[in-house]
């Protein structure tokens, strides 16, 4: 029999103990709570870095665990905005499954991977233009969670064995020790008053931030824009398995400020938001006229220049000056979210109004006669605040040249029909009768300093006028 050398033999005991340190370390600190064996409050209870790489494992790994009869789907505006825990939902056992960054593939995946491991008896399904996007396909930890079909031995493998998940595991212990708490709570709801840790949040520049760093910018978001219409056929089949299983199906178009939808009118976006609310409708539909003796399912619109949707924005001068509504243009605070519920469920909290304009329910009937009643809100909308409408004209024009190609509507359509585009059209032009408005005249906006510096999302638009510093862009 062969003998190995004494230092092969004192270095590979090195070795094995020094890895079995390291699947130590990870499983007992469990910086995921994918285990649960150890639960230290100061060491690991807090589970502060279990989202930063995605939060797809985790939130599939949760879902799967629970005792879930309910789940809210949808992007980071419902995983911010919607309470699993509100009383609309009484003795539905809910999970709030949305994720950020996503798209309606990977919503459609954990609908399945929910109904694979649940007797579900409703959804909650909040639509936002971005979750049909083209440009998106999966993000964050999608394929190597349970919602992509892995193994869950070879995951827990892996996160076991994972440099990342160690260096969690050592930064979720220091925070511990520093007090710091978990942003989401065990339901899948983020909870973003934790971010300010009891400061005041400057609300201008983050409205400011999102356009230029965000939803200006990158390709993904509305800066590159991609109508992906195969995401209508991914809505139609999730209806069409939520009508075979008998599952309540709540869908609603979720509440962005009304300054988003000012972006979408400075990108020339406008024309296709509105398309995009019409396939909607046709696709609920075509579902009613396949199901003619069975209840409709309804579509809420809570877009628009409502009471709530034009919360006024507190200048640059006033940085500590709170919104009851919004954090910034995209994501709605919990107390919108619980109106948006109060009105899908028809609950009425007590003591808890939710305004007449606020959510409107969308047919085929009365679709167009919707769509221009926006339209005339936003006139009034561009009246009434004019230096809203001129600032977000601002910050798109400074941030043109970061901007990917975008799609016309005429485009889209084509796409949509099988058609070719025609020739002489120009890519980025859209042709509408619907014209994007112009800035008010004699309005020029200036640039103003102010701090809370971040790192832009988008690295290219770090050197542009008005993003570096973090400023704050006001009409004069």
């Amino acid at each position: 029999m062969r003998s190995f050398p004494p230092y092969l033999k004192i270095n590979a005991a090195i070795l094995s103990c020094g890895l079995t340190l390291f699947f130590l370390c990870n499983l007992i600190v469990d910086p995921e709570g994918r285990f649960s064996l150890i639960d230290i409050s100061g060491f690991n209870h807090e589970k502060t870095e279990a989202m930063e790489t995605g939060g797809r494992a985790v939130k599939a790994f949760a879902l799967q665990r629970g005792n879930y009869d309910a789940v809210i789907l949808g992007s980071s505006r419902s995983e911010n905005g919607l309470n699993p825990r509100f009383p609309a939902f009484g003795a539905l056992r809910t999970y709030n499954a949305s994720l950020e960054d996503t798209n309606l593939y990977e919503v459609y995946q954990v609908f399945l991977f929910a109904r694979k491991t649940h007797r579900l008896k409703a959804v909650v399904l909040g639509l936002d233009f971005l979750l049909f996007t083209s440009k998106r396909t999966v993000g964050g930890d999608f394929m190597y969670s349970r919602f992509a079909g892995t193994s869950p031995w070879l995951n827990n493998l892996q996160y076991l064995a994972s440099f990342q998940t160690l260096l969690s595991s050592f930064v979720t212990v220091q925070n511990n020790r520093k007090g710091e708490k978990a942003l989401y709570t065990d339901q899948g709801m983020r909870d973003r008053t934790l971010f300010s840790d009891g400061a005041q949040i400057n609300h201008r520049n983050l409205f400011i931030k999102v356009l230029t760093r965000n939803y200006l910018v990158r390709e993904e978001t509305y800066g590159g824009f991609s109508y992906g219409h195969d995401r209508l056929e991914l809505l139609r089949l999730l209806v069409e398995q939520c009508r075979m299983d008998g599952i309540a199906l709540y869908l609603f178009i979720t509440p962005a400020h009304a300054r988003d939808l000012e972006a979408l009118q400075a990108l020339g976006l406008y024309p296709l938001f509105e398309q995009w609310k019409r396939d909607l409708v046709s696709v609920l539909a075509t579902d009613a006229t396949q199901h003619p003796g069975e209840q409709p399912i309804q579509l809420w619109d809570f877009t628009g220049y409502t009471t709530l949707t034009t919360e006024d924005v507190p200048s640059a001068a006033e940085k500590e000056k709170p919104m009851r509504w919004y954090w910034e243009s995209s994501h709605f605070k919990k107390e919108l979210g619980d109106l948006v519920l109060d009105r899908l469920f028809n609950y009425h909290e007590p003591g808890q109004n939710v305004p007449e304009d606020f959510g409107v329910l969308i047919t085929a009937e009365n679709i167009e006669t919707h769509l221009a009643q926006l339209r005339e809100q936003q006139k009034r909308y561009s009246e009434t605040h004019p230096q809203e409408v001129a600032e977000v004209e601002y910050l798109a024009k400074i941030t043109e040249r970061f901007r990917a190609t975008r799609e016309t509507l005429t485009e889209a359509l084509l796409q949509r029909d099988g058609a070719e585009r025609p020739k002489g059209s120009q890519e980025g032009a859209v042709l509408s009768p619907i014209a994007v408005n112009a800035a008010p005249s004699g309005r020029t906006p200036t640039v103003v300093g102010n701090e809370d510096e971040e790192k832009p999302t988008n690295p290219s638009a770090r050197q542009h006028n008005g993003v570096e510093a973090g400023t704050s862009a006001k009409p004069q």
